[in-house]
C-alpha cells in the first residue's frame, strides 16, 4: 500500500529523485565555502568541457583562478601564468601527481605509461628513460629519423605521378610510424611503401574510436574511479599484444646477435638487464619503465608504448603545418627558400642544418600554438596548498587544470591569435613574452619526455618535404579546418586532401 500519492513508484521516485539530486550537488558550495569565484556547474555533467575548449578561460576574464567541476568533483582552473608556473614548476612538490590516476590499471594505455604514472613510480620511470631523450642521443638517432624523410620524398615522387591530390593524415602517419618504429623499436616498418604493414595497422587500431574508447578516455581524464569501475577499455588487447611480441622478438634477436643500434631500445634493453639484475623495481610496484613490465612477455612488453606515444601527434603537428602553409603561399616560399639554403650549404638535411631552419621551426612551433597536442594539463595537491598572494587555501587531493588552448589564444599574450603567424616566435618578438603562456608539451618535471624527438620527426620530415614540393589547397580543402571533437588529440574531423606539386631541384 502507498503512502503517500497511492502509487509505490511514484512514492519511491519522491524519496530517490531528491537524493540523486543532493549526492549530484552536493559539492557545488565548495568553491563559494573557500572565497574562490567558480563558475556554476551543468547538473551532473559540471563544465569541464568549457576548460578544454578554451571557453571558460576567456570567460575567467582577469580572475587567476576560477573554481569548475568535473561532474561533481571540485577543479581549480589556473590561468595566471605565474600561478601556472608555480603548480608546474616552482611548487611541484605540491602538485606532482596527476588528476586522472590508473596507477594499476591494465585497462588503458596511459594508465601504464610515464604520462599517466604518479609518485616514485613515475619519479624512477623519469630518471630512467631521461637519459634516452638528450640533445646528444637526439643527434646519435637523426641519421634514422633522416633516412626516413628520403622515403618520404620517394614516395611522394611516386604518388604525384598518379595525381596532385592527396590525403595527408595517412601519409604523415605512416611517415612518422617509419620513424618511431625505427628509433623506438628497431624495425623498418615499411609503412609509407605499405600503409597496410603489420606494425602501421598495429598502430593504427590499437587504440579504440568506437562509442565504448570514446567513453573510457573520457572517464580516464574526467572520473578515474568510474572508469576503472566500469572495467571498460580504450585499447584494443590484440594489436597491444602484437605491439609486444614484436618487440620482444627484436631485443631477443639482438641480443643473441650482439647487435647494437644508437636507438631507445637498446637503452631499454639496458635497463631491463640492469634490473634483471636488480630484481623487481619496487618503487614502481614491480613494474619498470614506462609504466612496461620489466619481466620479458606478457601485456604492454618491452617499448609497445613508445611508438604509439609519438606517431599520432607528431603527424598531426605535420598536418596542421602543411594545412596552414598550403593557404599561405608566400610564407611557404620564404621557408622552402631558407630550407634550400640551409641544407645546400650543410650538404643535406642535416642535424645541424634543422637548428638553422628558424622559419621551419618557427612555423612548427606556430602550428603546436594553433593546434596544441592537448587542450589542457591537469595536475591534483598533494598537500594544503596557500594560493600565493591570497587567503585561500586549496586542500589536500584538489583537482588543478590549465587550459593550453585557453592560454594559446589568450589575446593579452597573442596578438591575432587566430592568425597563422610564425614570426611571433622570432627571436625579437618572443622577448617580453611571460613563461608558462605556450605550453605544446608541457612544462617542469612532468614535462614531455619525447618533446625532442617528436619535433626532429617533424622538422626533418617537413624539411625534406618542403625542398622538394609545392604543397596548396585542393578544391577538397576546408577553410576552416574543422577538428574532430570524439578524441582527446587534436586531429582534422575529416580526411584532410591538400594538392602536392613536385619542384625541380
Amino acid at each position: 500500500m502507498a503512502l503517500v500519492t497511492g502509487s509505490w513508484v511514484v512514492d519511491a521516485l519522491l524519496v530517490v529523485l531528491p537524493l540523486l539530486y543532493w549526492y549530484a550537488t552536493r559539492n557545488n558550495s565548495f568553491w563559494r565555502k573557500r572565497g574562490v569565484p567558480y563558475m556554476k556547474p551543468a547538473l551532473v555533467v559540471g563544465n569541464m568541457g568549457g576548460v578544454v575548449t578554451g571557453r571558460h578561460h576567456m570567460r575567467a576574464g582577469a580572475s587567476r583562478f576560477m573554481g569548475m567541476f568535473a561532474f561533481d568533483q571540485p577543479l581549480l582552473m589556473v590561468k595566471d601564468p605565474e600561478l601556472v608556473g608555480r603548480v608546474l614548476a616552482t611548487d611541484f612538490s605540491s602538485f606532482y601527481r596527476l588528476n586522472f590516476t590508473l596507477l594499476e590499471s591494465e585497462e588503458s594505455v596511459a594508465g601504464r605509461s610515464i604520462f599517466a604514472v604518479n609518485g616514485p613510480r613515475w619519479k624512477t620511470l623519469r630518471s630512467v628513460m631521461t637519459p634516452g631523450f638528450t640533445s646528444g642521443k637526439m643527434k646519435r638517432m637523426f641519421q634514422l629519423v633522416e633516412e626516413c624523410g628520403q622515403v618520404l620524398v620517394t614516395h611522394l615522387v611516386a604518388a604525384t605521378e598518379k595525381g596532385s591530390d592527396l590525403e595527408v593524415q595517412e601519409l604523415m602517419a605512416c611517415y612518422t610510424t617509419d620513424v618511431v618504429c625505427s628509433a623506438f623499436v628497431g624495425i623498418k616498418c615499411g609503412a609509407l611503401q605499405d600503409p597496410k604493414a603489420p606494425m602501421r595497422e598495429s598502430l593504427r587500431r590499437i587504440m579504440r574510436d568506437d562509442l565504448v574508447g570514446q567513453l573510457a578516455q573520457a572517464l580516464s581524464f574526467l572520473a578515474p574511479k568510474l572508469f576503472e569501475k566500469l572495467n571498460i577499455s580504450d585499447v584494443r588487447k590484440e594489436f597491444e599484444e602484437f605491439l609486444s611480441n614484436t618487440t620482444e622478438q627484436t631485443m631477443a634477436y639482438r641480443k643473441k646477435n650482439g647487435i647494437v643500434r644508437e636507438d631507445s631500445l637498446d637503452m631499454l634493453m639496458r635497463v631491463r638487464d640492469g634490473a634483471a639484475d636488480q630484481g623487481p623495481v619496487e618503487a614502481s610496484g614491480g613494474r619498470g619503465w614506462s609504466g612496461i613490465q620489466v619481466r620479458p612477455g606478457g601485456p604492454g612488453g618491452a617499448g609497445a608504448d613508445l611508438p604509439n606515444a609519438g606517431f599520432e601527434t607528431s603527424a598531426s603537428t605535420m598536418v596542421f603545418t602543411l594545412y596552414e602553409l598550403a593557404l599561405n603561399q608566400g610564407l611557404q616560399d620564404r621557408i622552402r627558400q631558407q630550407v634550400k639554403h640551409v641544407a645546400d650549404k650543410h650538404g643535406g638535411v642535416t642535424y645541424e642544418a634543422i637548428a638553422e631552419m628558424t622559419d621551419l621551426n618557427n612555423a612548427v612551433s606556430e602550428a603546436l600554438r594553433m593546434y596544441p597536442v592537448v587542450n589542457f594539463l591537469d595536475r591534483r595537491s598533494t598537500r594544503d596548498y596557500q594560493i600565493p598572494g591570497t587567503s585561500v587555501v586549496l586542500p589536500k587531493d584538489t583537482g588543478v587544470v590549465v587550459s593550453v588552448l585557453g592560454l594559446h589564444y589568450d589575446p593579452r599574450y597573442w596578438e591575432r591569435p587566430h592568425q597563422f603567424i610564425p614570426d611571433r616566435f622570432s627571436e625579437e618578438n618572443s622577448k617580453g613574452r611571460p613563461n608558462y603562456v605556450y605550453l605544446p608539451f608541457g612544462d617542469g618535471p612532468r614535462q614531455c619526455i619525447g618533446m625532442r624527438m617528436g619535433l626532429m620527426q617533424v622538422r626533418v620530415g617537413l624539411a625534406h618535404l618542403l625542398r622538394n614540393f609545392s604543397v596548396g589547397p585542393s578544391v577538397q580543402t576546408p577553410v576552416p579546418l574543422p577538428l574532430d571533437p570524439r578524441t582527446s588529440l587534436r586531429r582534422p574531423r575529416d580526411p584532410l586532401v591538400l594538392s602536392f606539386q613536385r619542384l625541380d631541384t
